[in-house]
């Protein structure tokens, strides 16, 4: 609709012009390259116009065929999805849809279209929780039916910074998945490391302000997803478990002296839990290997840190497959036998997984004990490669 109510395309888009250059961009923010486009070829001649379309049909067209008719059968197989675009379009009493032919912008609605637009725009912003899960980006919309609400955003617009400014700090807060929750004068100290005091103590009354940084920060969610240094991605699985609410060691000493270390220590209250980052981006196999020594070394290294109680250990990968899962009873059996009937519980869980927990626990303004509560009653000797199978799993209590 935002296409269609333009004045350079006299308000109105073909069903032809949807299948071949609407239909194949990708981005929201293509709308202009789109639009040069379909100016382009409504200037075109016909013979112009069939050379535009079947270069778009081979670039785009990816499915197996026996002949080779080209433009004329990708038509075929997308008109018929741009048609559905256009009833849906017209189902919202903005637009007018031609049957067949095009969608039409009444004079009387293009005030109202623009105005509808920039209020969706700022209610529902691009959301990369995609990248989380389909199933969180529909919760955090509103577009379930179970959670359907306004957006963390209603219709206030993001507050506006220089553009310089606004990217030098979504690149400090990126290893921060809920800059909200900090402090007042750790902020500022993060911030100062960058900006003057002054300047970070105004930076940082306006960031714990800012509606958005109250739900899970997604440049943190797009860095972690794509981190590619074992260190920051140990460090950002840290972060995560310090937003959920446990106290979080990194790389604590082991308590008989061994240079072994664990990746991340994580306790709460009098209990308390060793996990192993892995940045296995493929696929990651809890191998015989790995299992022995989770069972030999970390767990009796370990065991008794602080004066509190081990009550489990864990995995946390960046693959979203896999393998050796029965190892993790192994393990347990191994602990028992090693330290006389002391038996410790294990979970295997992607960083998705762990993004969609903590993403749930903020929307849901869980307290720090039901998030954790959330993460212990996971903890079955499974793994998870979503947040919603892990919820699943922990409502059948």
């Amino acid at each position: 609709m935002k296409l269609v109510n333009q004045e350079s395309l006299d308000y109105y888009v073909t069903k032809e012009e949807i299948t071949y250059f609407v239909m194949v961009a990708q981005k929201d923010n293509q709308i202009k390259e789109i639009t040069e486009s379909i100016i382009n070829f409504r200037n075109s001649s016909v013979e112009e116009q069939n050379k535009l379309k079947q270069n778009i049909a081979e670039k785009f067209e990816h499915r197996e065929r026996s002949d080779n008719k080209g433009a004329r059968d990708f038509n075929t197989a997308h008109s018929d999805v741009a048609h559905t675009f256009m009833l849906i379009s017209e189902y919202t009493g903005l637009v007018k849809y031609v049957r067949g032919k095009a969608l039409i912008v009444e004079n009387s609605k293009k005030e109202e279209i623009k105005n509808e637009m920039e209020i969706l725009d700022a209610k529902y912003p691009f959301n990369k929780r995609y990248l989380i899960s389909l199933q969180r980006m529909f919760e955090n919309n509103g577009l379930d039916v179970d959670s359907y609400k306004a957006s963390s955003f209603h219709n206030i617009k993001p507050a506006t910074n220089s553009l310089k400014t606004k990217r030098k700090l979504q690149s400090i807060l990126k290893n921060i998945p809920t800059p909200s929750m900090l402090d007042k004068e750790d902020l500022v100290g993060i911030l100062n490391e960058e900006f003057p005091r002054s300047d970070a103590e105004e930076y940082a009354d306006e960031i714990l302000a800012d509606i958005q940084y109250k739900a899970l920060n997604i440049n943190f969610v797009e860095s972690y997803l794509n981190e590619n240094s074992d260190h920051q991605f140990e460090k950002s699985t840290g972060n995560i478990f310090k937003a959920l609410g446990f106290e979080v060691t990194m790389h604590p000493k082991a308590l008989n002296g061994e240079r072994t270390e664990i990746d991340i220590l994580i306790s709460y209250g009098n209990v308390y839990g060793i996990i192993d980052a892995k940045r296995y981006k493929d696929k990651f196999t809890l191998s015989a290997s790995f299992a022995s020594h989770m069972a030999s070394e970390y767990i009796p290294n370990y065991k008794g840190y602080e004066d509190k109680e081990m009550v489990f250990y864990g995995y946390v990968t960046a693959s979203n497959e896999f393998r050796g899962v029965k190892n993790l009873e192994k393990i347990k059996r191994l602990t028992e036998r090693n330290l006389q009937g002391y038996s410790v519980d294990g979970i295997m869980l992607n960083s998705k997984t762990l993004l969609g927990l903590l993403d749930y626990c903020i929307e849901n303004e869980l307290m720090p004990e039901q998030r954790v509560s959330i993460f212990l009653g996971a903890v079955k000797n499974k793994s998870f490669s979503s947040f919603e199978q892990l919820l699943k799993e922990v409502n059948k209590g």
